[in-house]
């Protein structure tokens, strides 16, 4: 069996550690953005690049990542889509499972299209 967990952004030990004991048994691996929470889940990990990305580099100006937030939602939509996702999974998909976090950010959209497509 084959597991896909995408957290983009929030990838973070705290979710994943529920998922550790599985990857004795299963092939399991998490997806997560350049920058995420952590870098270090216990899993294989995989990162791609997320616009949400850009946001939190100017983590010092505090206006910075919420104006870039703004445009990026006014443009391209939700930051929170992961470039490289789609190709990454017909790399090395099919998978049996792809959980994503929540139905609102990109990257369960990206999933959700990959399944539509038989992935």
């Amino acid at each position: 069996m084959k597991i896909l967990v995408v957290r983009g952004a929030f990838l973070n030990i705290f979710e994943m550690q529920s998922y550790v004991p599985l990857k004795e048994q299963v092939d399991i691996r998490a997806i997560g953005s350049h920058r995420p929470i952590h870098t270090y889940v216990g899993i294989p990990t995989t990162r791609f690049f997320s616009p949400y990305d850009l946001g939190t580099i100017g983590q010092s100006i505090p206006l910075w990542p919420q104006m870039i937030r703004a445009v990026a939602n006014r443009t391209i939509g939700d930051p929170h889509f992961l470039l490289g996702l789609e190709r990454y999974v017909r790399e090395n998909g099919p998978f049996d499972i792809a959980h994503g976090a929540e139905t609102y950010y990109g990257y369960d959209l990206q999933l959700a299209k990959l399944k539509k497509e038989g992935m």
